[in-house]
This record gives structure tokens, C-alpha cells and sequence, in this order.
């Protein structure tokens, strides 16, 4: 028994060597690190939003990068922003598109007043024709504000990059989420 035990770990060993090998050397390989700016939010950026009214559903016209920003990620797509809470409430006043990327049994229990529900894990299963599809209705250079619960989900991130991806400009993730909006007595719907 012990012999084979020995067995199963070289072999178990062996994999994990060669997986790990192969992901370092596939440009599309999988970070084994945390990229930490995911979760960074530069409280100091300022949001000039006063002669702009956001029509989410308005595909015709375009809309000014409220944080000055192209960066580009290098698939080619630019960066969603992270944002605080006072800046999601200037992007809620000017009729920002607010998503929920929670399960709908969370959002039917509460969620920011107009938000609209995407759950990520529906979303992301789904093949990108049919993402660009369900999203054609919206503005894809208008202002769009992913959120989750807040704290430790990371569902407004995943959620952000791929309407990111598939070629929405003005994307934001509130990381409070609908906790914190909540918690400062902001509107919600039940």
C-alpha cells in the first residue's frame, strides 16, 4: 500500500510539473498570481458629470470617457475602471446603467433602484455571439456600472471584463456593491 501511495504522488508530481510548464509557456495561459489592480480604486479621480445625461439603451450616440482613460488591456479592449462609492452615486444620477452580476434569487431579495439583472455565472457560459447579442440593446460607448454584494465577490469584476471584452468603452465596477450602497442609505428596489 505504501508503495503505491508512493506511486500516486510521483505521478500526481509529474502532472503538476508539466501543467505548470505548459501554462507558463501558452500565451494564454492562466496568472498563478492575484493581479491586485483588479481591486484597486483611485479615490482621487474626479468625475466631471455635469452636462452629461446617460441613455443607456441610446446606441446612436457616443459618450466621453468620464475618467480620461484608454488604457488598454493587451487583448485590446480598455480597461474597466473601479470605482467608489461616490463616484457610483454621480454615475447613478446621470442614469448610469447599473448591473447586478448576482444570482436572480439576490437580486429579486434587493438591489440598487433600476438596476438590471446579468448574473455572471449565466452570462459567462454563454457563447460570444450570444453575449453580443443580448447586450446589442445597450449603448456600447455608454456608461455601465457593474456591481455585486460587495466585500469578498468578485462577480462585478468578471462580469465587467467581459462586457469589456466584447466591446462595451465605459465600463466602471462599484467593489461596494450593494451592501455598502445600501449601508449609505442610497435607493434600492426590492
Amino acid at each position: 500500500m505504501n508503495k503505491i501511495l508512493k506511486e500516486i504522488l510521483i505521478i500526481f508530481f509529474i502532472a503538476l510539473i508539466i501543467a505548470l510548464i505548459i501554462n507558463a509557456i501558452n500565451p494564454n495561459g492562466v496568472s498563478l498570481i492575484a493581479d491586485a489592480s483588479l481591486f484597486e480604486v483611485d479615490s482621487n479621480k474626479t468625475l466631471d458629470v455635469s452636462n452629461i445625461m446617460n441613455d443607456p439603451y441610446d446606441t446612436t450616440t457616443r459618450k466621453p470617457n468620464l475618467f480620461s482613460t484608454t488604457e488598454k488591456t493587451k487583448e485590446g479592449y480598455i480597461k474597466p475602471q473601479n470605482i467608489t462609492l461616490s463616484q457610483a452615486k454621480s454615475l447613478f444620477d446621470i442614469n448610469g446603467l447599473f448591473i447586478d452580476g448576482r444570482k436572480p434569487v439576490d437580486f429579486t431579495a434587493g438591489r440598487i433602484k433600476g438596476a438590471i439583472n446579468i448574473s455572471y455565472e449565466e452570462f459567462r457560459e454563454k457563447p460570444q455571439e450570444e453575449k453580443i447579442e443580448m447586450m446589442r440593446k445597450f449603448n456600447k460607448e455608454g456608461i455601465i456600472v457593474c456591481y455585486c454584494d460587495g466585500g469578498g465577490c468578485d462577480t462585478s469584476i468578471d462580469l465587467a471584463y467581459e462586457l469589456a471584452k466584447i466591446g462595451f468603452n465605459s465600463v466602471n465596477i462599484y467593489l461596494g456593491g450593494f451592501l455598502e450602497w445600501e449601508s449609505a442609505g442610497y435607493p434600492v428596489e426590492r
